[in-house]
């Protein structure tokens, strides 16, 4: 199908559109037809994307399913899939129908709620088919509008001044970026972002183009010291959208790295690189060790996150044989084990009325379907053998030691560090003596909760049992960037 991509881009768009115009009053029917039209919308997307995933071809090296045409203001409109953006869409086309079921209880100002969320899945899957700067940076902008928006107007007391907070110190890095992208087009005489792929930018400016986008990307991506800003923003935000920041919006951070930075400027990434791996090593340890002192439960998987990202940035810039194969599938899985995990925070918080660690215990025999589920994912998250996490985890440290044995020691402490915050975690709310009698009648995991953490720890066992359904089409393209890395060290 030739328009495949801007199908899937905007099919949540068009889906929020028709809500605004046609949807009417703030009844319990209006409500739930706004969030049957999401779940319809945001589950038609990820049949559009699976279409796109067993259609791909991996010995294509090249981008596919493109589409060009010429948009408003001369603007070109370029779309285009390839090894690197594919995980990327899976994950976000996955996700989102999940993110509305953990919605499902939400009564305030649902319609609202529903179209932003939506605009935000249209804004990145936008982002991640891009195949022209200028689009690029729009879609890549657009997206922090709707979460943040979220985060504010349905998040708790003062979560609009964290959200605003947010927003303004994450500012300057779109400034940089602008900037950065205008000089590259300049030099290369285009905006076309595979034509940029194959240019070879001078060596004597790389330099200061890649920290500009770095800088961009790791405000975005939360990268340790630039991550401030989410902790505070996950402890007011609700879970679930806690969950859309901390899992969507960073890796989007992510993929501008590996798009901009690692393609496009590989003589930054030599020098600067082992900098960049100094402080993705510390945010590594650091993000863990505040995580053991936290007891928000979305402060701390705000935390994880900032961890888990610093890990992928550690894989990455290695330049490993295989830690590109492994930072990707740890993209993927850890992004659905963290989403999982947030998900069941958010069951607990409904069922509690507190989202507090300390505020939940020996609820093993009384929620035994949530508790094998918190346990399985917690392990998946630390690398449980058969996970997608297990997978990722040798697949990082094979590819990092040859490179690094500083690096590979931070990748063990860090691993080390997240299945022991695993254990703490499951015994302080599982085990243990109970806090609250009311914990005692509190209801295990329904239907509907079922399929949504069901869902995500079949996708985390199918990965790390049949690793190639992903890697089979990301590798060939992530060994072409890895070679052409290569050739600088």
């Amino acid at each position: 199908m030739d328009n495949l991509l801007s199908i899937l881009i905007f099919t949540p768009l068009l889906a929020g559109l028709i809500l605004a115009i046609f949807l009417r009053g703030d009844d319990d029917a209006a409500r739930q037809n706004a969030k049957w039209l999401a779940l319809t919308a945001t589950g038609a997307t990820f049949f559009v994307a699976l279409a796109l995933f067993v259609g791909f071809e991996p010995a294509n090296l090249g981008f596919q399913f493109e589409e060009s045409r010429v948009a408003l203001f001369g603007l070109s409109y370029r779309l285009g899939v390839d090894g690197i953006s594919l995980g990327f869409v899976m994950l976000t086309a996955a996700l989102m129908p999940l993110a509305v079921g953990m919605s499902w209880t939400l009564t305030e100002r649902v319609k609202e709620f529903v179209i932003a969320l939506l605009t935000l899945e249209t804004a990145l899957l936008g982002a991640f088919l891009a195949l022209d700067v200028v689009i690029f940076v729009f879609f890549f902008e657009l997206a922090v509008i709707p979460a943040y928006l979220m985060a504010g107007l349905w998040g708790r007391k003062a979560s609009g001044v964290s959200a605003l907070k947010a927003w303004l110190y994450t500012l300057p890095g779109t400034v940089l970026m602008i900037f950065a992208l205008m000089a590259m087009a300049r030099e290369a005489g285009t905006t076309d972002i595979a034509d940029l792929l194959r240019h070879n930018f001078a060596s004597e400016g790389q330099g200061a183009l890649w920290l500009m986008i770095a800088a961009s990307v790791a405000l975005k991506a939360g990268i340790w010291p630039l991550h401030t800003w989410l902790p505070g923003l996950a402890l007011r935000a609700p879970l679930v959208v806690g969950m859309l920041i901390s899992v969507l919006v960073l890796k989007l951070g992510l993929y501008g790295f590996i798009r901009l930075s690692l393609s496009m400027l590989p003589a930054g990434t030599e020098a600067y690189g082992t900098v960049l791996m100094a402080l993705a090593g510390i945010g590594i340890v650091l993000a863990l060790l505040a995580a053991f002192a936290e007891e928000d439960l979305g402060r701390l998987l705000a935390y994880v996150a900032v961890s888990q990202t610093g890990i992928v940035v550690l894989s990455l810039v290695a330049r490993g044989g295989m830690s590109f194969d492994g930072a990707t599938m740890a993209i993927v899985s850890q992004g659905l084990a963290l989403a999982g995990l947030f998900g069941l925070a958010l069951m607990l918080e409904e069922r509690g009325g507190t989202r507090e660690v300390s505020g939940f215990g020996a609820l093993k025999v009384r929620m035994p379907r949530l508790s094998w589920a918190f346990m399985i994912l917690v392990l998946a998250l630390a690398g449980m053998p058969g996970s997608g996490g297990f997978v990722a985890l040798v697949l990082n440290a094979l590819g990092v030691f040859p490179v690094s044995v500083a690096a590979a020691v931070v990748l063990a402490v860090g691993t080390a560090l997240t299945a022991a915050l695993a254990l703490v975690l499951y015994r302080k709310i599982m085990l243990g003596g109970l806090v609250k009698e009311t914990l005692k009648l509190v209801p295990d995991l329904q239907r509907r909760e079922q399929v949504i953490v069901g869902l995500i720890i079949a996708s985390l066992l199918l990965l790390g049992l049949f690793p190639g359904l992903l890697l089979d089409r990301t590798a060939p393209a992530l060994t072409e960037l890895a070679s052409q890395l290569a050739t600088l060290q």
